[in-house]
């Protein structure tokens, strides 16, 4: 009787994957809902849900001010600067310097990234990954000229964020 359930599962499960044919999201999707334990979604402690909700409100609600109070105070601050590398050297801890990295560093940082590419990459991450032996000196040598002199280029500064909104489950 076990072997026929067993059986019957992976029935049921192969033809699952094989509809989904080529799309991952799809493959990932339908084995995560019958494999993978879904997080239990949990709420800060509160007395009644009008409270938790008030207290959402008045939070989101204040953060803004309270970041702009604080970039106010940080741009008047003329000593802001100073205050923080004091405190940094002081602090044993903190990371003051970058390291500079070598040719192996860098071939073994972007062997481990994914092969994901964004439209302000200058160059494919898969195409990158292929040529890492030959690219690796010239992205040591930049990137240590970039934490020696302190200066990095603007157009490298440059991010793509793209919000993306969960649905609600029904």
């Amino acid at each position: 009787m076990t072997c026929l359930c067993d059986a019957a599962k992976v029935a049921q499960l192969s033809a699952v994957i094989a509809e989904c044919g080529n799309d991952q999201r799809a493959l990932f999707r339908a084995v995560g809902e019958r494999l993978l334990v879904k997080p239990e979604r949990k709420l800060p402690e509160h007395d009644s849900l009008q409270t938790l909700a008030d207290d959402f409100i008045a939070f989101f609600a204040q953060k803004p001010a309270d970041l702009r109070a604080e970039l106010d105070l940080r741009a008047t601050g003329e000593n802001h600067l100073d205050d923080l590398m004091s405190a940094a050297v002081a602090d044993e801890d903190c990371l003051f310097e970058f390291p500079p990295v070598s040719q192996s560093d860098v071939c073994d940082m972007i062997k481990l990234c994914p092969t994901k590419s964004c439209s302000l990459d200058p160059i494919p991450t898969s195409l990158l990954k292929k040529l890492i032996d030959i690219l690796a000196l010239p992205i040591a040598t930049l990137y240590n000229l970039y934490v020696s002199s302190g200066v990095f280029p603007s157009k490298l500064k440059t991010g793509l964020i793209t919000p993306v909104l969960k649905k609600t489950q029904p």
